[in-house]
């Protein structure tokens, strides 16, 4: 697996992706709600039976499974199981000749949000169906660690490179490659459309494909795309510059991030991320930048973050100090 950057301290990766965790809620526009529906009582069943009913354990489990078979995930959703147990006994499910299961499948764990789902969200990157790869490589690339699930399981890096054969690939499948250290991978990386758009996600605007393309190449150290993401210029797309910020992440060469820093942090253009529709006021490009420079670096800051509000200048300006303090020039 191409590794991490050297600059990043060590354990920081837990605390980051924690921090990440929030941005996300704040770029989704989602909110989760868990709804107990508890009805009825166990009458004289006994208090064994009550205690399955409300916290479901293996049994649970199994049955929460069959109901998913039958198209029905929300049972899923008041099983106590641990995400181990869970995703393993969802595993038969990615092998169903029931596409839409296996798409149900990959929306589940794409919820899951947990690394336990790497393995299984792997092996559906090879799946028949080009929306069920396209997905599980969304999902994938959401968890913390997709390289090192990648090269935990064999054929992980063809399965990708395959779909390349048959359809245009997705954003995330274009940034899942920067993982791979086959050099078929840069290959396919080098070959982008040019006239292609792709979006990471699906309230995003499209951006071009090469820009993907770009943060992929740049990762895996090549010089030529780092000088492309340098030579970006103020007041570009907003739509690319929420994109570069969704995958701080994969940047991970000084320069580009001190660049895209300067860019991002002074840019007060509104953007249509971060508070309901029509709310008031709308997010800007450097709210957004104070997020993900503050996740992806793990910055130490002297105030709380907002992922729905709004950050003065002194806010931003601390932002600028913390990555100065951070990351070599």
């Amino acid at each position: 697996m191409l590794g991490l950057p050297a600059f990043e301290r060590p354990g920081s990766a837990r605390r980051r992706s924690s921090v990440r965790a929030v941005m996300a809620l704040a770029l989704t526009l989602c909110c989760t709600t868990a709804v107990d529906a508890l009805a009825g009582g166990p009458g004289d069943e006994g208090r064994e039976n009550m205690t399955t009913e409300i916290m479901p354990g293996a049994g649970g489990l199994t049955e929460a499974v069959a109901a998913a078979r039958g198209g029905d995930w929300q049972p899923l959703n008041a099983v106590s199981a641990e995400p181990e147990a869970i995703v393993a006994a969802l595993a038969p499910l990615a092998e169903d000749p029931d596409a839409g299961l296996r798409l149900g499948l990959v929306q589940y764990l794409a919820g899951l949000g947990d690394s336990a789902a790497a393995p299984l969200l792997v092996r559906l990157l090879g799946d028949a169906e080009p929306e069920v790869q396209s997905r599980a490589a969304a999902a994938l690339y959401d968890l913390p660690l997709p390289g090192a699930a990648l090269d935990a399981e064999p054929g992980a890096a063809e399965a990708l490179m395959a779909a390349a054969s048959d359809r245009p690939l997705t954003a995330a499948e274009l940034l899942l490659l920067g993982y791979v250290e086959d050099p078929g991978a840069e290959a396919m990386l080098r070959g982008v459309d040019a006239g292609a758009a792709v979006k990471l996600r699906p309230w995003h605007r499209p951006v071009p494909a090469t820009l993907a393309g770009d943060v992929a190449l740049s990762r895996r150290g090549d010089a030529a795309a780092r000088d492309r993401l340098l030579q970006r210029q103020p007041d570009g797309p907003t739509e690319e510059l929420v994109f570069l910020l969704s995958v701080l992440r994969d940047v991970d060469a000084p320069p580009v991030l001190h660049h895209l820093a300067a860019l991002t942090l002074g840019d007060d253009r509104t953007i249509d991320l971060g508070v309901p529709s029509g709310a008031s006021p709308k997010r800007r490009v450097c709210d957004l930048a104070v997020d993900a420079f503050t996740a992806r670096l793990d910055l130490d800051l002297p105030f709380a973050l907002d992922p729905a509000g709004r950050y003065d200048e002194a806010q931003r300006q601390a932002v600028r100090d913390a990555i100065r303090g951070s990351i070599p020039r």
